[in-house]
């Protein structure tokens, strides 16, 4: 074989030795980056599972005061239907600040108002359930963690499918070893190469959990 062939045989197999060990390394970190991934995505599932079951009690909580507040003022429009203005008096100060703002926020309004569409003090902005609040950012909560446990998963498959790219650069690697042909190892360090760089491109983009 001419010193100048056996002189390329070597370089190529030299960088194909290098590009192997780079290749094996970098397939070790997307793998354990993929599962690092995954593990945040479990945890953020969690805590919207969390969020979900604060939330529902909330609205359970919720609607029981919504319920009892109900109860309350239809009993005070029956006393004042009735007459009974002492005691109508006697519900209206033991209701709870939040119906008693919207109650007298109500009164102040026409009857037109009233009968168009605000028919109810529970209609009015004034009237707030604290439950139902948190209930609402329960739910936000939930739906963040939603979007991060998708985003994790995103990541996850990402890195996923770059170790099985660089998995191919270890094949091509590997059979320009046992390969005879100079051009054939030529094109397969190519490839590998070219798979190799995209990959690196976008690993290098991909965001890191540690």
């Amino acid at each position: 074989m001419p010193a100048s062939s056996e002189l390329k045989y070597t370089r190529i197999e030299t960088i194909s030795i290098i590009l192997l060990s780079l290749a094996t390394v970098l397939t070790s970190w997307c793998a354990f980056q993929s599962n690092q991934w995954s593990g945040e995505q479990y945890f953020r599932i969690d805590d919207e599972t969390i969020a979900d079951q604060f939330r529902l009690q909330m609205e359970v909580a919720g609607a029981q005061r919504q319920t009892a507040h109900l109860q309350m003022f239809l009993e005070y429009t029956a006393s004042m239907a009735r007459g009974e203005a002492e005691y109508a008096e006697f519900l209206f100060d033991r209701f709870p600040p939040e119906l008693k703002t919207s109650v007298l926020a109500w009164d102040r309004l026409s009857e037109k108002e009233k009968s168009d569409s605000i028919t109810s003090p529970f209609f009015m902005k004034e009237y707030s359930i604290p439950e139902l609040l948190k209930a609402k950012e329960y739910e936000l909560q939930a739906t963040e963690y939603k979007k991060a446990a998708n985003t994790a998963d995103q990541h996850s498959d990402s890195y996923l499918l770059l170790s099985v790219l660089l998995s191919l650069v270890l094949f091509f690697c590997g059979i320009v070893g046992i390969t005879d042909s100079l051009l054939n190892k030529k094109i397969l360090l190519g490839v590998a190469l070219i798979i190799f760089i995209a990959s690196m491109v976008f690993i290098i983009r991909l965001p890191i959990m540690m």
